[in-house]
């Protein structure tokens, strides 16, 4: 790769891009998994769109995204806001919301996603002035559009250290060096961004409030995905991320875009569905492994999602 510039077009050039496909790291969950080594939590990716459909599914993981959109324009959503960006703009992901491309406006769109985790640059042994990286990711408030607009003046500075990031990511040996230079730039773009934002300030407690908030979800989905079938309310949900219901029903809410019965439902009739390929498991069986009391409830819900009952897709299974 040989950057050149400071530009949107200008700080991937020479870049190789690869085809964004996600769907085998994606769970039926729509948990995307990406596996990153535990002494060193960073990765990039540059993807080109050509193959991407309109309203592709949706995603959501447990560590940081920096979005920034190298060529062409379109939305990215995340949960249910919708955020129009161009070329050279860089999106700060709230990666517990389902998020990713709605659309792109040109079938050649091209973006480098950036992909770390927090404690990277912060954890219990950092100095308190650490802390100040991660604002964009934690300190900004719901109203405020997380995107630096390529026209704004502090994206020159992030262009040029996005460019020597990229640089020393792609072009360095994979040695300790190249990764102290990575998280020199990464820290270097962190820094810019921070200022940029910089108008939403908040103390240390309360981004470690709204940290250990972010991973309780994370951690509550996790739970759900493996413990689907036990019975599981809203209040107990949020007393298990430590809030009250009534904020628990917002953050929820805002960060799958759905309700937490609506999702439980979702995730329970996604997972029936995979046991209906077990032909020794009856119907009502599959109904109370996956958490329904009243199989006509269960056949209801799964119509709604599939369009079939549990039944028809058993068999739709069996004569393909």
């Amino acid at each position: 790769m040989k950057a050149k510039g400071n530009n949107a077009k200008s700080f991937a050039q020479g870049l190789r891009f690869e085809p964004y496909a996600i769907d085998h790291l994606v769970d039926n969950f729509r948990h995307h998994h990406l596996p990153l080594d535990p002494e060193f939590p960073f990765v990039i990716k540059a993807f080109s769109y050509e193959t991407f459909r309109t309203g592709e599914p949706l995603t959501w993981h447990n560590r940081l995204e920096l979005f920034c959109p190298v060529s062409g324009a379109g939305r990215f959503q995340m949960g249910e806001r919708l955020i129009d960006f161009k070329a050279g703009d860089v999106l700060v992901v709230d990666n517990l919301k389902l998020h990713g491309a709605f659309e792109f406006t040109a079938s050649d769109s091209r973006a480098v996603v950036i992909y770390f985790k927090s404690e990277l640059f912060y954890n219990l042994g950092s100095s308190v002035c650490d802390y100040a990286y991660l604002m964009p990711f934690y300190g900004l408030a719901e109203s405020y559009l997380p995107i630096l607009r390529a026209t704004e003046s502090a994206a020159v500075a992030v262009h040029e250290a996005l460019d020597k990031l990229l640089r020393c990511y792609f072009d360095a040996p994979p040695d300790q060096y190249s990764r102290i230079g990575c998280k020199a730039y990464l820290s270097e773009m962190l820094y810019l961004l921070s200022r940029h934002f910089g108008t939403s300030e908040m103390a240390q407690a309360e981004y470690l409030r709204r940290r250990e908030q972010a991973q309780r979800l994370g951690a509550l989905m996790e739970y759900l995905n493996h413990n689907y079938g036990e019975r599981l309310t809203a209040p107990q949900a949020a007393t298990m991320v430590g809030m009250s219901q009534s904020h628990f029903t917002r953050f929820f809410k805002q960060a799958t875009g759905m309700t937490f019965v609506d999702y439980l439902t979702q995730l329970r009739v996604g997972k029936a569905r995979q046991l209906l390929r077990d032909q020794t498991l009856s119907i009502a069986e599959i109904s109370s492994l996956t958490g329904f009391s009243d199989q006509s409830y269960f056949d209801k819900r799964f119509r709604e999602r599939f369009g079939k009952t549990p039944r028809e897709c058993r068999l739709t299974a069996e004569s393909s």
